[in-house]
């Protein structure tokens, strides 16, 4: 969307090809229209398409009810992370 910020989606683990039924460490780092690092504690849904392929959880941040595709921006790095398999 048009002024809406930026995401650059990187693996952590040092894997740059997914393989299917193995988990994958993903993060993610949101800046809003302006450039600037999105604040922490921002929520952060994950999905993907089509939806039977892949399966997230373990978010950063995330607990309870919404672990499973949810984490949260740590600290003033804009960065969400995740396991997707």
């Amino acid at each position: 969307l048009p002024g809406a910020g930026t995401m650059t989606l990187t693996s952590t683990d040092g894997t740059d090809n997914l393989t299917e039924g193995q988990p994958h460490q993903l993060t993610c780092t949101y800046r809003d229209s302006s450039g600037n690092l999105v604040p922490a504690n921002t929520r952060v849904l994950w999905y993907a398409a089509p939806s039977d392929k892949l399966t997230f959880k373990g978010g950063s941040g995330a607990t309870g009810f919404d672990s499973k595709n949810t984490s949260y921006t740590q600290g003033a790095t804009g960065q969400a992370t995740i396991n997707v398999t």
